[in-house]
């Protein structure tokens, strides 16, 4: 018997997961992650206090092993995309600030 469950879909299986996503509960995300979907941003909050605003999912990853192997700690993951439109990047830095 399973005592608590969590589970994370990937916003990309929307239209393949339409049930699951009917449930989904807004009032559980930040201002933050609300702000970076409503621009298509890819972002997690994370404890750390350095932030990252990257163009590419493999180059955030790399910043924040980067950012760790120094001792440091990422507040954030965030993908703008390779193509991202300039609202998305002013976006970012404001979800950032």
């Amino acid at each position: 018997m399973a005592g608590n469950c969590k589970i994370s879909i990937d916003d990309d299986a929307y239209y393949r997961q339409a049930e699951l996503w009917s449930q989904f509960d807004s009032s559980q995300a930040t201002d933050n992650e609300r702000m970076a979907s409503n621009f298509g941003i890819n972002f997690i909050e994370l404890k750390g206090n350095i932030g990252i605003l990257e163009n590419g999912a493999g180059t955030a990853l790399a910043t924040i092993d980067m950012i760790e192997a120094q001792g440091g700690k990422a507040a954030n993951f965030m993908d703008i995309s390779g193509n991202a439109l300039h609202e998305q990047v002013q976006a970012g830095f404001r979800i950032l600030d």
